[in-house]
């Protein structure tokens, strides 16, 4: 796994139906866990849609172990009034190096 590596990130519904999927880069690894970031305007596809670019800017964390959430901190929009998201999914899996799934459970904690 490299720092600066484009991953692809996939998202699922419960139980196994595809929702999303957006490319990220792996920023590194610390205490917390691995930081991965997607610039606003990055083309997230969603299912069964055209890629669309994202109106905001992700930077997420995916905590170190197996945990049942993933924080992603959103910024660059001053129109969409969120600016912490926390997702509470499967633990995610890496598939391979470049490639990064979960499943979304659809219990969030918005802030």
């Amino acid at each position: 796994m490299l720092i600066g590596e484009e991953v692809v990130f996939d998202w699922l519904k419960w139980p196994d139906t595809p929702y999303r999927s957006m490319p990220m880069i792996r920023l590194g690894q610390d205490d917390h866990g691995t930081w991965l970031f997607a610039p606003r305007g990055t083309a997230a596809s969603y299912a069964g849609h055209e890629p669309t670019p994202l109106p905001v800017s992700f930077l997420t964390l995916l905590p170190r172990s197996e945990r049942w959430w993933i924080a992603t901190w959103i910024s660059g929009n001053d129109e969409i009034d969120i600016d912490l998201y926390v997702d509470i999914v499967h633990p995610p899996k890496w598939i391979g190096d470049a490639c990064l799934r979960t499943v979304d459970l659809d219990l969030d904690a918005i802030r």
